[in-house]
């Protein structure tokens, strides 16, 4: 199996699981509410999993978001470490 996945839905993703909510998430990237609901969707129908559940007043990462969750902070990490070793200071 492998996952085609976009830092831009990683990223919005991060943003939900961390304010618990897809309009914060929308507010925190400068995205409309629709487009962050698109990315999880999308993010989703790649993985072939529910990664969130849909609650009256925001969202809760389901068992499997939750791993979702940590493997996305790890690809971040290694990320900006990219950048910070292409990009050194001084």
């Amino acid at each position: 199996m492998t996952f085609d996945l976009s830092l831009y839905q990683l990223r919005t993703f991060r943003a939900v699981a961390r304010l618990g909510s897809f309009t914060k998430a929308a507010r925190s990237l400068g995205y409309a509410q629709s487009s962050v609901t698109s990315h999880i969707r999308a993010l989703e129908a790649r993985v072939g999993i529910q990664l969130v559940h849909r609650l009256p007043r925001g969202v809760r990462l389901t068992s499997a978001g939750e791993i979702f969750h940590d493997y996305s902070a790890k690809i971040f990490h290694v990320v900006d470490e990219m950048t910070s070793a292409l990009n050194p200071v001084g």
